[in-house]
């Protein structure tokens, strides 16, 4: 028998030739080996354990330390130790991302943000508020527009503004019974613009007359952003997917969207979002990539006419994206979409997946796992034997 000896394995995986067909330098399947720089097979990087959890659903990095979703807690955990620093609801699903500096996270009851440290609301949802007419008590007359918006942790929510019209000589009384800090605006007669009037206080707060040389209001019309199933961080905003929609907070306020600008919808569910240097992508039906999400007049163009796996979308260092389709690895940058493994290997796929960037033994690579029932893949060569029949 003739020895063979081989030691470049740069073409990876392949399972769509016969396995008596194979090109040079691949491989039918590997087991606890990755194919590294120059073609060597190197040993698969191990693991270890460093925290105990009943039900983690949700790891982070950011600032130094691992932050995790344990049932209904939030740890954070670094040099060894794990502290709790936050709860959200036990057993609901969690979605978040790291945006300037905190991880936004939320799950269809709340939503919060931290840097590692603290924790802090991220919904701040809008006070209840009204307004009573005063006759002969000020010096108003006409329409005005009133709001009146709470603070959270130094963040103001959105509001929906009043048009409220008044006798001549007449004045106001702004009335809410949330106990926050609130905080009263107004506009001058037939105005637009709103003007802080000041705060809030026991309840109510009087207007006989408009002050116009203060701060403006800047979240009229805005309202909390949506619980999703997944969100990124793009450029000055946070996107977010749902059904068929991607929903877009407001450029530098991540807690409020504009509920008629601020998303996008599609035929289907959205299955993959990721941030690039390119734009934003989108992958439904079809793979979409939108530019100038953060501003008032995004576009939209067709990339790929295949779908994706929720949950594989990895940002590269270089500002590509990739993730998991039912063709493979998908690449895309400025450069335009590749499918990496076109050709050469067909995976299978299941509905949902989690990938990572992997920096180990001088290697970078793409890690993804998938997790339900698996989709057949009817691209993968099969197992084949040779069968002769005759008559004796």
């Amino acid at each position: 028998m003739k020895n063979y000896r081989r030691d470049n394995w740069k073409a990876g995986i392949n399972n769509i030739a016969r396995p008596n067909r194979l090109p040079d330098g691949a491989l039918r399947d590997l087991l606890n080996l990755n194919p590294g720089e120059g073609g060597i097979l190197t040993l698969r990087a191990g693991y270890e354990k460093v925290a105990d959890c009943t039900d983690c659903r949700f790891a982070a990095g950011i600032n130094g330390r691992v932050l995790l979703v344990d049932d209904g807690k939030v740890l954070a955990y670094a040099n060894g130790a794990t502290r709790q620093i936050g709860s959200l609801t036990a057993g609901a699903d969690v979605a978040g991302t790291i945006h300037n500096g905190e991880l936004f996270l939320s799950t269809r009851a709340e939503g919060l943000r931290t840097d590692g440290e603290t924790v802090r609301a991220w919904t701040v949802r809008a006070p209840a508020f009204t307004v009573e007419v005063v006759p002969g008590g000020g010096m108003l007359s006409g329409r005005y527009r009133v709001a009146v918006t709470a603070v959270e942790d130094g963040v103001e929510s959105g509001t929906d503004s009043m048009l409220v019209t008044l006798p001549a000589g007449a004045a106001m009384r702004v009335l809410s019974a949330d106990p926050r800090a609130l905080r009263v605006y107004a506009s001058v007669e037939n105005g637009e613009t709103l003007y802080y009037q000041g705060p809030l206080i026991g309840g109510a707060t009087a207007l006989g007359g408009v002050s116009d040389n203060t701060e403006t209001l800047a979240t009229d019309g805005l309202v909390p952003m949506p619980a999703c199933d997944e969100y990124v961080s793009h450029r000055g905003v946070i996107a977010g997917r749902l059904g068929r929609y991607v929903f877009l907070s407001e450029p530098m306020q991540p807690h409020l969207m504009h509920p008629v600008r601020g998303f996008l919808q599609y035929p289907v569910d959205v299955t993959v979002l990721a941030s690039g240097s390119a734009g934003l992508y989108v992958v439904a039906d079809r793979t979409y990539l939108v530019t100038g999400a953060e501003t008032l007049t995004p576009e939209q163009s067709r990339l790929l006419e295949v779908g994706g796996v929720a949950g594989t979308a990895v940002t590269l260092p270089d500002g590509r994206v990739m993730w998991f389709s039912p063709s493979g690895p998908v690449v895309a940058g400025p450069d335009g979409v590749r499918l990496v493994s076109q050709g050469v290997y067909a995976p299978d796929v299941a509905a949902t997946g989690a990938a990572g960037l992997v920096d180990h033994d001088g290697n970078q690579m793409v890690v993804t796992t998938m997790r339900g029932s698996p989709l057949n893949q009817t691209l993968a060569a099969g197992d084949f034997a040779d069968l002769e029949i005759g008559n004796d």
